[in-house]
């Protein structure tokens, strides 16, 4: 082999032997980054299971923590975990010396959101239910409107027949004659009436506010309007129950119901008596009997002297909150004063309407059209007539011994 070859021939080794150095180093290379890939991913994994469990950690914190409204953050909570300096060297370790299986306990570290950390109300008005709709009012079947019959008029006063008494009566007869040959007169029946008058009378009111308000709020309009109502029904049951008669009032039930005439001193008893005696000698027959509120709560909430046990008497009905006294209905009214009744037949009076109630709203009402002001009026015109006024009778609950 000459020089020449030999040369050449170690030229090609050395590039072989270089190649197979080569191929082994990026063998090396790839495997030692496979490994230190897989050795990461470990770490990684280790670490997030770590952090699942200082996220479950805190939940249950805040679950147990009473008067926290608010959780803390996961990154905030974090931070100061690693960053105490009890979990320092605990931190450190793990960043260079964590190995597969094993485990570090950090210390848990969250300063609590407490009440001053809320500015001004702002904790008072995250904890309040605030209620956009205004409660609204309930309205009452038991009005006097509801219970006397009414019809429409068109005149400002009425004049109506009123019954005085009637003469007489029905009686058995028999035909027959008399020793001239008449025939016996049969009995003889005679009703005797007096005009009455009942005017008619205003009953009105009105509210006043801020247009701002009535825009802003929305339900305060169909409120407005059911508190008008609900005081009209109560300026109506004044009047009816207990008006004078002098203008402006109307001429009221107690003004014209009779006097109770009877001799019972037991409460009930007096009211039945003074329903199906006294009314009912006058030819009506009672069906409602008006108490004070306080006065049916003691009706209905009798009790028995010895026991002390609730007993009603057998003349007296509470059911579902209806009381019932002699299968009278029991109506209670605040306009009705203490230790005093009124009792009788429902058609012995008769509401009429000249003006149905009728709400209307102005925004040039005195000076409202430059202040911006609304004002709402609600009234009507009604007239009380009593066609059998001694249907009516009033009395006390217990006997005054006064005088």
């Amino acid at each position: 082999m000459t020089d020449e070859e030999r040369e050449d021939y170690a030229l090609k080794k050395r590039k072989h032997e270089e190649a197979l150095i080569e191929k082994k180093a990026k063998e090396e290379a790839e495997k030692l980054l496979k490994e230190s890939e897989k050795e990461y991913q470990a770490k990684a994994k280790v670490l997030e299971d770590r952090i699942d469990r200082l996220s479950a950690d805190i939940k249950k914190a805040s679950q147990t923590q009473k008067k926290k409204e608010v959780d803390e953050t996961l990154e905030n909570v974090l931070k100061a975990t690693f960053e105490d300096e009890s979990n320092k060297e605990i931190v450190e370790k793990a960043k260079t010396n964590m190995t597969m299986g094993e485990s570090y306990n950090l210390a848990l570290k969250a300063d609590p959101v407490w009440f001053d950390d809320f500015d001004g109300d702002s904790y008072g008005n995250l904890t309040t239910d605030f209620q956009r709709g205004i409660v609204p009012l309930l309205s009452d079947n038991l009005n006097l409107r509801n219970i006397l019959s009414s019809s429409p008029t068109s005149k400002s006063t009425i004049w109506y027949p009123q019954v005085d008494e009637i003469e007489g009566g029905v009686e058995a007869w028999q035909y027959e004659k008399d020793e001239e040959g008449k025939v016996t007169p049969k009995p003889t029946v005679k009703p005797k009436f007096k005009g009455a008058q009942a005017s008619v009378r205003w009953l009105a009111g009105i509210a006043d506010m801020p247009v701002e308000i009535l825009d802003d709020v929305s339900e305060m309009l169909p409120f407005i309007s059911e508190m008008l109502y609900q005081s009209l029904l109560d300026a109506e049951d004044y009047n009816i129950l207990r008006g004078s008669g002098s203008a402006p009032e109307l001429t009221g039930i107690e003004t014209v119901a009779e006097e109770y005439d009877g001799d019972m001193s037991v409460p009930i008893d007096r009211i039945i008596d003074a329903a199906i005696g006294q009314v009912g000698g006058n030819k009506g027959r009672a069906s409602h009997v008006f108490l004070n509120n306080r006065d049916a709560v003691k009706i209905a909430l009798n009790k028995a002297d010895g026991s002390g046990e609730y007993d009603l008497p057998g003349s007296v009905g509470f059911v579902n909150g209806n009381l019932t006294i002699g299968g009278l209905a029991v109506v209670p009214n605040s306009n009705i004063d203490a230790n005093e009744f009124i009792t009788g037949d429902r058609r012995a009076s008769h509401i009429f309407r000249r003006m149905a109630a009728n709400l209307k709203m102005s925004f040039e009402n005195k000076d409202n059209f430059e202040t911006n002001m609304v004002t709402f009026r609600l009234e009507e015109r009604i007239a009380l007539a009593h066609v059998r006024p001694n249907w009516w009778v009033k009395g006390e609950l217990v006997e005054s011994t006064e005088g």
